[in-house]
């Protein structure tokens, strides 16, 4: 018995470390120089899953049973989580320090649970909203809204970033400071748990197999995961403190100076380029990619390169994707890696290491030349600088 309880006080005291962990990052962010409004958005993000964590701690612990108005943080972590991080994702990608009144719109399943729950919140005093009776239509909506609004804004968030790699690749030939593993990581960190928390009642009505309680495994993952947010925060600049202008050029006020939507087959069929001027566009590029070599420049992109083809953006990109079936990153870094291969094959070139040869070349980042090179090649870099060296002996 005694070892049962110290089990339990142990469990309990875990959610209690996952809610000081929440405040800790809260606390940091909230007290760093030179704040956007994104910040505050990834504050309340974070307040909401302590202030839950802190909720499973009172009920298991026993404190909600004298302080049931605690019930209130369960219904609105659940309803708030996932308009909060559409609204910080959307920041982030458009570079914006400044709201839109719709947003607001966002708040709909909140408003929905708030009324439908009035009674379970404010004089029912049950436990669990399935313990309310009778139940009417509104009420059976609110439970729906409530259990799956998380979900669906979680879809949301996924195609926005989805949407937002496809940008890039459009019109940047690198990814540093724009890939947003960040914000993946918030995203797909979260729908890890909500997997576990999500997936008992369905395996239990599916299978008809009784998993364990919640507790010994789903509010742990909530713990890892806002530890993840801690880890992963203070790796990516600017999520806990101040950026550092002399090692990075990245301002979330200015994201994307190009500003370009994302074009597709459709909106080419009406550019107007014919095949001739296609054609013509496509030589002068190929000139202009062997002779002046702008793909050594570790910062080009798709504005930059139609300037010195003397092309629009539009006309430039249609021609990289129809006439070199590429997107533009690929376009630009399949240069890049054949002039790493042609330095490596090099004897001359032994004396410089690797990456430095990669960065001489146009990369600026180790993980994007090393995951490019060994895709066009199926070799690492020392690999094939040993193998082809070998082969001119």
């Amino acid at each position: 018995v005694v070892k049962k309880l110290t089990s339990k006080a142990s469990m309990e005291n875990i959610y209690l470390i996952g809610f000081a962990q929440a405040l800790f990052f809260v606390v940091l962010i909230l007290t760093k120089k030179n704040k956007f409004l994104s910040d505050y958005f990834l504050a309340f993000f974070i307040l909401l899953l302590g202030g839950q964590l802190f909720w499973v701690y009172s009920y298991y612990g026993g404190f909600y049973r004298n302080n049931p108005w605690i019930l209130i943080v369960d219904i609105y972590y659940w309803t708030l989580l996932g308009p909060t991080l559409l609204v910080y994702t959307r920041l982030i990608i458009q570079g914006k320090n400044r709201l839109n009144w719709k947003y607001l719109l966002l708040l709909l399943p909140t408003f929905i649970v708030t009324i439908g729950f009035a009674d379970y919140i404010f004089i029912s005093g049950s436990n669990f909203f399935t313990d309310i009776s009778p139940r009417n239509w509104f009420f059976d909506l609110s439970v729906k809204v409530w259990f799956f609004n998380l979900p669906i804004f979680y879809i949301i968030i996924s195609l926005l970033l989805f949407k937002h790699n496809r940008y890039i690749q459009q019109y940047y030939s690198y990814s540093k400071n724009i890939d947003l593993k960040w914000l993946t990581f918030l995203t797909n960190g979260f729908v890890f748990f909500l997997f576990f928390l999500l997936s008992k009642p369905f395996i239990t009505k599916i299978f008809d197999i009784e998993l364990p309680s919640s507790k010994n495994y789903t509010w742990p993952v909530l713990v890892f995961y806002v530890f993840g947010i801690g880890f992963f925060g203070y790796k990516q600049k600017g999520v806990f403190s101040q950026f550092d202008d002399l090692e990075t050029d990245y301002s979330r006020s200015s994201l994307f100076p190009l500003k370009i939507k994302i074009t597709d087959k459709a909106s080419y069929q009406k550019s107007g380029l014919n095949k001739d001027e296609a054609e013509q566009l496509s030589e002068n590029l190929l000139n202009v990619m062997k002779k002046d070599k702008p793909y050594l420049d570790c910062n080009l992109n798709l504005v930059s390169l139609s300037e010195k083809v003397g092309t629009s953006t539009h006309k430039l990109s249609q021609v990289i994707n129809e006439c070199f079936k590429k997107n533009f990153f690929e376009f630009v870094n399949d240069y890049r890696i054949e002039d790493v291969k042609k330095q490596l094959i090099d004897p001359e070139q032994d004396k410089f290491k690797i990456i430095s040869i990669a960065y001489d070349c146009g990369f600026n980042t180790k993980s994007t030349f090393y995951t490019l090179f060994k895709k066009s090649t199926s070799l690492t870099p020392a690999e094939f600088r040993l193998r082809f060296q070998k082969q001119g002996d």
